[in-house]
Order: structure tokens, then C-alpha cells, then sequence
């Protein structure tokens, strides 16, 4: 039987929109930005289009999120990066 691949780990923010039932157009009018940069920083965390916020979003972003969603949320845990296997980091 084969295994199922890992989960993707995504940033907290992909979390955050999906449990509220919100789409990227949505969190993007509400954000002042475009789909597709919500979209990139909603991307897992070993996915190399994937951006962080810049400084003005990721500060929108806090006070949208009334601080659920802090500038660290952004950055992969670093238990993630430790239990990946080497060759996976060094693609990321």
C-alpha cells in the first residue's frame, strides 16, 4: 500500500481564511491587495514562488486579524525544517 505524501504546511494566514470561509478576492479587497499576492503568501511554506507580507500588508494583516495573525506566523516553524529530510531543504 502506498503512503499518503505529508500534509503541505502552510502559513497560519491560509489557515486563518479558510476556517472564516473567506477567498483570496475577498481577503484582498479587505487587505487593499491584489488576489494574487494573497495568494503567493498562502502558498506552503516549501513552495518557492511563496512570499512573506511586506511590511505595510503584513501590518494590515495584524489589525485585520485583530493579532491572530502575528509577522512570525509567515516564517515555517522551525520544527518543520528540522524533520524535513536534507535534500527536501535544500530544494525549498
Amino acid at each position: 500500500m502506498d503512503r499518503l505524501p505529508p500534509p503541505l504546511v502552510r502559513p497560519q494566514f491560509a489557515t486563518a481564511l479558510f476556517e472564516a470561509g473567506l477567498d483570496y478576492q475577498q481577503a484582498a479587497v479587505a487587505l487593499q491587495s491584489s488576489r494574487e499576492t494573497i495568494r503567493l503568501i498562502c502558498l506552503p511554506f516549501n513552495d518557492p514562488r511563496r512570499r512573506v507580507p511586506n511590511r505595510k500588508l503584513m501590518q494590515r494583516i495584524v489589525d485585520w486579524t485583530e493579532g491572530k495573525i502575528r509577522p512570525a506566523d509567515f516564517y515555517e516553524p522551525v520544527d518543520e525544517v528540522v524533520e524535513r529530510p536534507v535534500e527536501d531543504r535544500v530544494a525549498a
